[in-house]
């Protein structure tokens, strides 16, 4: 079998090459090409010097770090006012190593989006930043989830922009937050794997939100989100992809507070998930406004994952009401055309969970909450809210078994309505605590082991033309995306 790290190697090594030859000009007239000069000396901060340049380059320009030079950002750089930017940066660049200093810029900037490099305008061309620290791991208290005070390592707020070979070594915690309209990511890597026994919490690696962005040939190993995709975001593509690790995989938010959100037309395919928690993610809160369709996820190879498929519309609920059966009812939350297609692979019936079951006195740990009647089995579970708030929910070509005992896939469902939901190709199994498979407005599960046969594959063909037609879709904003903004990188 290949090991997850050959994986990755060759995703990596398949990435289209880059060199002098394939660069192109920057999609606008170049008035300044700025040099960030290489440290004189290994241990200065570096903030201040790159920060002046960014501030001093910010327009129709092409900022330059020395090749092979590595910076040290002591201090945080926010650079919010560039417009038409290219940054080549075949260097890299390590924040502090003291982690008093960067928890006490973190309160006192009193900002739950705090990062450290802080970037915003339209047309930014940007390319690799690293970082390493494995001291916040390691040094996590017993029965905390991470240390507190923890910031973003890059956000980016843009508009017509290519980030390419975003590289992140050893994060403090979330990677990059990525916000805007038609954004091209590719070639990028996280890598948060703890050298020693302690978990990576938060290390989360691309939190998206936006219109029209697109985030392919990645490889990540992390202890939270592969990919989060939050509200008020469309035409969203993640494509070929090898994800590693604890991972949470690819997610779709929790949405739905405060307020009101809207999630439209994303698709994750062609993506490969080794030892995750989860693979695929749909979560949303219970009250509030929400309205997520035209969802995706294709071609998913999973291997030892624990929740291939878990979809919940009750986040962040009261887990003593929900074992009642208490849930609040809520017109106003509607996911509809959701399509898993073609999930292959094992799931974790052996040691199902990960190390962020921290808190080992309880039970259950934190992921099985609300869930009392696992077997481990699952493949699928759809947490929905009311009969009404889960529609036109399809799978197909599932192919999962369980790793260990070799048992096809099952799924579980809470207040599923199969009515409104007939492309559903297993069994619906109640999944306990009060959460009944209904048909119509006759629950037939209740607290109880129920099974359901769906009309299975009734409507699935038409689905599947959605499907193609939502991918084809994507792809064709990304080609017009890359006719008004080219490519720039070196490495």
């Amino acid at each position: 079998m290949t090991s997850t790290l050959t994986k990755a190697i060759l995703l990596l090594l398949n990435l289209p090459h880059l060199s002098q030859s394939n660069i192109f000009s920057p999609p606008f007239e170049v008035r300044k090409h700025c040099v960030i000069p290489a440290p004189n000396n290994v241990n200065t901060d570096d903030s201040l010097i790159i920060e002046y340049v960014l501030r001093d380059c910010n327009r129709d320009s092409v900022i330059e770090f020395t090749s092979g030079a590595s910076y040290n950002l002591y201090s945080p750089i926010s650079a919010t006012n560039l417009t038409n930017v290219a940054l080549r940066m075949p260097a890299s660049l390590h924040l502090t190593q003291n982690i008093t200093r960067i928890q006490a810029v973190v309160m006192q900037a009193n900002r739950t989006d705090f990062a450290w490099i802080e970037l915003a305008g339209p047309g930014i061309d940007f390319i690799e930043v690293s970082d390493g620290t494995q001291q916040w791991w390691d040094q996590n208290p017993k029965l905390w989830s991470g240390l507190p005070y923890q910031p973003t390592l890059l956000s980016i707020k843009t508009s017509n922009s290519t980030l390419r070979s975003l590289k992140s070594r050893g994060p403090i915690a979330w990677s990059f937050y990525i916000h805007g309209e038609n954004i091209l990511v590719e070639n990028s890597f996280v890598d948060a794997r703890s050298a020693s026994s302690k978990f990576a919490f938060n290390t989360g690696a691309f939190d998206i939100q936006g219109k029209n962005i697109t985030i392919r040939n990645t490889a990540i190993w992390n202890g939270d989100d592969a990919i989060r995709v939050r509200g008020d975001s469309s035409d969203i593509c993640f494509d070929n992809a090898s994800i590693s690790g604890s991972s949470r995989g690819m997610t779709i938010g929790p949405i739905g507070r405060p307020g009101e959100e809207e999630i439209s037309n994303v698709v994750f395919r062609n993506v490969s998930v080794t030892d995750g928690l989860y693979a695929a993610r749909l979560l949303s809160w219970p009250q509030g406004r929400v309205k997520a369709t035209n969802i995706t996820w294709s071609n998913i190879s999973i291997t030892n994952v624990t929740f291939p498929i878990f979809v919940t519309q009750n986040f962040g609920s009261n887990v003593d009401d929900r074992l009642r059966g208490i849930r609040t009812a809520n017109d106003q939350l509607l996911v509809s055309d959701i399509y898993f297609r073609n999930f292959t692979g094992t799931i974790n019936e052996d040691k199902p969970g990960d190390g962020s079951c921290i808190l080992a006195a309880s039970s259950p740990c934190w992921y099985f909450q609300g869930y009392p009647h696992l077997n481990h089995t699952e493949g699928i579970i759809l947490d929905c809210q009311n009969k009404n708030s889960c529609k036109g929910f399809v799978t197909s070509d599932i192919k999962m078994a369980t790793g260990y005992s070799g048992l096809p896939a099952t799924m579980r469902c809470g207040s599923v309505n199969v009515d409104i939901n007939k492309g559903l190709s297993l069994a619906c199994t109640d999944i306990g605590g009060g959460g009944a498979v209904t048909n119509g407005d006759n629950a037939v599960g209740g607290g109880n082991i129920t099974d359901v046969k769906p009309e299975r594959q009734k409507n699935s063909a038409p689905s599947a033309k959605k499907i193609d037609a939502l991918i084809s879709t994507c792809y064709t904003a990304l080609w017009r995306m890359l006719g008004v903004v080219v490519v720039f990188a070196i490495i």
